[in-house]
Formats: structure tokens, sequence, C-alpha cells
């Protein structure tokens, strides 16, 4: 249960809570944090590495991560199993600062300088993780006061990126000449084109309504060169099969298949659960 201290817009919007967690013996379990600009998802899991409570938060309409430090902060200080000292933390970045860099070029003394001239910032710890397929480093940050917060309350923490795991997800579902991969999120969509079952593209488009969608989906489409006619596009996120959205995309492209990929992560099985709350408008 969440303690009273906790700002009302701190509640959370979905929680489940099967196992009361024994406080005392906080080493047993292992927390894992989805954590993004506009909020965080949060689980634990028991020895068995069953997922026995569940937390998810938004925050609407941040879009800088002073915010989300601040937020964060008062979650780690006030909330009753997030103020506690886990041993094992995993912590899953979802955002669109990260690019892939190829074993032959990666070097981590260029990581920082590169990172800046990608995305126009210098105030990030910089991560990475080891892709087999491709053969190629996933490069990610997050906002150093941010990552201090989280740094200095866990000891043993393991960084990962949302965008690695969707990758490799993609890869073992794709079984067409040219795939594209497309999962929605509150303001941007995050796409992973396959051409003969390797590696095209990764990209981020951010959109503000369904037809900025459409057009930054059609002219990323032409860009790969991909025929639209023959392609398949694989939608899923935060979308609806009623929202405006997706009827339009039905318009424009034959080959649309509508899916919520199937993870042996508890983490991601339950973040896919609520992925499409509150979006049927759109």
């Amino acid at each position: 249960m969440v303690t009273g201290k906790l700002s009302t817009s701190l509640n959370p919007v979905q929680k489940i809570s099967l196992i009361d967690i024994a406080k005392s013996a906080i080493e047993k379990y292992v927390l894992s944090i989805n954590l993004r600009i506009d909020g965080l998802s949060f689980i634990v899991q028991n020895e068995q590495t069953e997922a026995i409570h569940m937390e998810y938060f938004e925050w609407l309409n941040v879009k800088d991560w002073t915010k989300t430090k601040e937020n964060l902060a008062e979650l780690i200080s006030e909330h009753e199993l997030l103020k506690l000292d886990f041993v094992n933390v995993q912590i899953y970045i979802q955002s669109t600062e990260s690019f892939l860099v190829p074993d032959a070029v990666f070097s981590k003394p260029d990581l920082k300088p590169l990172y800046k001239t990608y995305f126009g910032i210098d105030n990030h710890n910089i991560f990475t993780q080891r892709m087999e397929n491709p053969n190629a480093y996933m490069v990610f940050g997050l906002n150093q006061d941010v990552a201090q917060i989280i740094i200095f309350k866990w000891k043993n923490l393991i960084w990962n990126h949302c965008s690695y795991f969707y990758i490799n997800n993609c890869i073992n579902r794709g079984n067409e000449n040219q795939e594209v991969f497309v999962k929605l999120q509150s303001n941007y969509f995050e796409s992973v084109a396959f051409e003969n079952r390797k590696l095209n593209s990764h990209n981020y488009f951010e959109f503000s309504n369904a037809e900025e969608f459409l057009f930054n989906l059609l002219s990323y489409i032409r860009q790969i060169g991909f025929d639209i006619e023959k392609m398949h596009l694989h939608l899923e996120g935060k979308i609806t099969t009623a929202s405006t959205l997706h009827q339009l995309v039905k318009k424009y492209i034959p080959n649309l298949h509508f899916e919520s990929h199937k993870s042996e992560k508890s983490e991601d099985t339950f973040h896919e659960l609520i992925q499409s709350v509150n979006y049927a408008h759109r």
C-alpha cells in the first residue's frame, strides 16, 4: 500500500499485489523498474522469479526530466516498497536517446562526444548493452540527476534500455522479406525495419496526432526503400484497434498486423497489459 505521505498525483494508475513482501528479508527479492520521462512501472519478484507486486505510475504532460527527477525522488523516499534497500535492482530506460554502434567502430572514450553529437545533450550518464544480432552496442543515456538518485539509493544496479529487448524480440518474430515493427508510446513511436531478416534500421519519431504519425511512418518507409504494397507492418503499444490512428493506417498499409508481443520477462508483460489505457481516442 502506498503511504499517505505521497502526493495525490503519485498514486499508482495500476496496482497488483499478490503476496506480502517480507521487508526484513529484502535481499531475497529482485526489483525491476521501467523508467521513462512521463512515468514508471515497477515489479518485485521473489526467489522463484515470480512477480508478486506490480505498480504503474503515469504523470501527464511531463516533457522534461526535471519533474521526473522530483517525482522519482519522492517515490523513492516515501513509497513503502521503493524506499527499501533492495540488493538486486534492474533499471529499464524507456526513451528515444539511444543508438546502435557497430562492433568495428565501438570505442568507450568516444561515446560521450558521440552522444552529444546525436542528441545535443551533455548532462546524461551514458550506458551500453552488447547485442549479438546485429553485432553492435546499444548506447543510451539518462539525465545525470535522475541517474544519481537511483545510483545513490541502490548499489547493485544493472542498466538496460527497453529498445534493446524490443529489437531482439522483433528479430525473433520476423519472417517476411520486408517488415517494419512499430511500437507507439505517448508522443513518439519506435520503428525497427528488417529486410530478408537482417536489421535495416532502428529509429524514433515524434508525433502529436494520427495524421502526423501516418506522415512520419510513410516517409520512413519510403526512405528505407520498402514497397508499401508488399511489406508487412506490425503495430503495437499505446493504441487500440478502435482508434482513429489505427483506422487511418489500415487505409494505406495493406499488410497490417495489430499485435501485442509475447515476452518471457514479467516486467514487460505487466507493462504491456496497460499500454493501451486511455489511448483509444487518438
